[in-house]
């Protein structure tokens, strides 16, 4: 299913493409963040070459310089496009809607307390930051 974003062979990325198909006109997403885990903490998030100027500003408003402000649990950004051509929600999303879209990776001997400590905080700054970022 990771991998199935633009395929749709899977039952559960068919019925989320659905879904977004069938909003209403003038609704659509504006930001996408896919949850996994893997050996550290870190973001997946559009590189310089291909993020909008608004994109920017997001990553900014919302990520930048937070990187060692969580304690206990510090995290690596990473702009670029891990796996083109992959079929990744990162970067199906990304194309498809022209919309920040990454993937939050947690690492999988994190400090539970911390990661929720730092979840809690991130999402609190979710919206701020998407406010902050359009023009």
């Amino acid at each position: 299913m990771n991998r199935d974003w633009g395929l749709f062979t899977q039952p559960e990325t068919r019925a989320v493409k659905a879904w977004l198909d069938a909003l209403p006109a003038g609704v659509r997403p504006v930001l996408m963040v896919d949850f996994h885990s893997t050996s550290r903490n870190l973001f997946y998030v559009q590189g310089p070459d291909e993020a909008s100027a608004a994109q920017q500003r997001f990553l900014a408003a919302w990520l930048g310089g937070t990187e060692n402000a969580l304690a206990g649990y510090p995290f690596t950004l990473e702009p670029r496009n891990a796996n083109p051509g992959s079929g990744t929600a990162k970067n199906w999303f990304h194309t498809a809607y022209a919309i920040p879209s990454y993937t939050y990776e947690v690492a999988n001997d994190a400090d539970r307390a911390a990661a929720r400590a730092a979840a809690r905080v991130l999402a609190q700054s979710l919206l701020p930051a998407l406010d902050a970022a359009t023009p």
